[in-house]
């Protein structure tokens, strides 16, 4: 296995209390870019949240824990332990776990970005502060109560949500700076 010497996201997310907007969108990016892969070869991660996302001092980002993966197939997928502040509600009634279930809980690990919180509460409940009216579009395209209305990560990734991180051609310089100074920061490698 790769060491990431960035830990994961959930404790820079924790530590930082809200990481800044363009760092959210990369990695937010990043994970949907690998949630297409995985979806596109037949693989539901189904215990996706910023535990599970491992970071690189140069801004790499990657899936890790597969041992909830199940691969798609035309029978009702097994339901297992899972993290329930992730969870989607589908999985909670039994339905179900698909590609849409990933979807949900990427739009927790989002939150979790955004408030340095664990998601515990439904989406009705949480109350989101600073997020700007496009960001808060696109957590609704991810927490639609049905899993058939939920954007798929190949709809999502064109979201006007990462516009600014598409067209901007300082932003992943600028990015990886911000994300080495937080990563250093919070490890108390700089004073």
């Amino acid at each position: 296995m790769e060491d990431m010497e960035g830990g994961d996201l959930s404790s820079l997310s924790m530590r930082c209390k809200r990481l800044p907007e363009m760092v959210i969108k990369a990695y937010t990016t990043s994970i949907l870019k690998g949630l297409q892969y995985l979806h596109g070869n037949g693989i539901i991660h189904c215990d996706i949240k910023a535990k599970n996302v491992v970071l690189g001092f140069l801004g790499e980002v990657k899936l890790a824990n597969f041992s909830a993966a199940k691969r798609i197939s035309n029978d009702l997928l097994d339901i297992h332990d899972r993290t329930l502040g992730w969870m989607a509600p589908e999985i909670s009634k039994g339905r179900e776990q698909g590609m849409p279930s990933d979807i949900w809980s990427l739009s927790c690990t989002v939150v979790e970005m955004t408030t340095g919180k664990v998601p515990y509460l439904s989406p009705e409940k949480l109350k989101l502060t600073g997020i700007l009216d496009c960001n808060l579009d696109f957590l609704g395209k991810c927490f639609m109560r049905e899993p058939s209305e939920r954007w798929m990560a190949s709809q999502l990734h064109r979201h006007p949500f990462f516009a600014s991180a598409h067209l901007n051609k300082y932003f992943h310089q600028v990015l990886y700076s911000t994300i080495y100074r937080l990563l250093n920061e919070k490890s108390g490698l700089i004073p």
